[in-house]
C-alpha cells in the first residue's frame, strides 16, 4: 500500500544538494585519492555532489529492482548487466516472468547508459576503493545485485554512504560493505519525498539550521 501524506512530517533535508554536503563531512578521508564514487541511480544527484566537492571521479552504477508480479511495491532482488540477485523465498516464482523480466530491466540498463554516452563495459575495480552514493534505501535491492558482484573483483575498500536507511537495508549492507554511512535509519523508510525538499538554500551547509522532525545522527559501521 502507498504511503498516505502526513502534513505534520518535516522533510529532513532541505533538499538532496543538502544531504550530499551532509555526507561529504563524513567522508573528507576520501577527498582527492584514487577513490571512486559509484553514483546509484534513479536519482544521481547525491553521488554527483559527493564527487565533485571530494574531487572524485564518478561511474554510475546501473542496479534496478525485480519487483514481485503481483505487488509492484515489493521488491524479489535485484539485476545489473553482470549478475542476479534473488531472495530466497521468492524462488516460486514463474520462471518466464523473471526470465522476462531480467532480460526487460538490463535492456533498460544498456539504453540509459547508451544515452547518457556512458560504456557499459567498464574497466574492472580490483584494489580500487569504491564509495557506492544513494539517496535512500528501503532496502538494499537498490544495490545489492552489483555490489555482490563487485565485491568479486577484490577491491582495496566498499563504501556505501546513503542519507537514509531502513533497519533492514542496514543487516543486508553490513555483510558486503568494509564502512556503511548514513544520516538518518528507521524501522519503516517511506517515500524519498518525506525526506528531501525542494528548498533552494546557497548557505554552506555547516550554517543552515536543521527544521525537520527526523533526527540527522550521522553513523559509521565498520566490518
Amino acid at each position: 500500500m502507498r504511503a498516505t501524506p502526513q502534513p505534520d512530517r518535516i522533510a529532513p533535508f532541505a533538499n538532496r544538494e543538502e544531504a550530499a554536503l551532509l555526507l561529504v563531512r563524513e567522508l573528507e578521508a576520501y577527498r582527492g585519492t584514487d577513490a571512486i564514487v559509484l553514483t546509484v541511480p534513479p536519482d544521481v544527484t547525491i553521488g554527483n555532489v559527493v564527487a565533485e566537492h571530494l574531487g572524485l571521479d564518478s561511474n554510475p552504477m546501473p542496479c534496478l529492482e525485480i519487483r514481485h508480479p503481483a505487488n509492484r511495491n515489493q521488491s524479489i532482488g535485484s539485476v545489473c548487466l553482470k549478475n542476479v540477485v534473488l531472495h530466497d523465498e521468492e524462488r516460486d516464482i514463474p520462471q518466464e516472468y523473471l526470465q522476462y523480466t531480467i532480460a526487460r530491466l538490463r535492456a533498460k540498463i544498456r539504453r540509459d547508459l547508451k544515452e547518457g554516452g556512458i560504456d557499459p563495459v567498464q574497466e574492472g575495480y580490483r584494489g580500487k576503493t569504491l564509495i557506492v552514493v544513494s539517496d535512500w534505501m528501503k532496502t538494499a535491492d537498490r544495490i545489492l545485485a552489483c555490489l555482490s558482484h563487485i565485491r568479486k573483483e577484490s577491491p582495496a575498500r566498499i563504501v556505501v554512504a546513503t542519507a537514509v536507511i531502513s533497519n533492514q537495508a542496514i543487516i543486508e549492507l553490513r555483510a558486503l560493505a568494509d564502512e556503511l554511512i548514513y544520516l538518518v535509519e528507521g524501522d519503516e523508510v517511506s517515500l524519498p519525498e518525506y525526506y528531501f525538499g525542494t528548498q533552494q538554500d546557497d548557505r554552506p551547509a555547516q550554517t543552515r539550521g536543521h527544521q525537520g522532525n527526523i533526527s540527522i545522527k550521522p553513523v559509521h559501521h565498520y566490518a
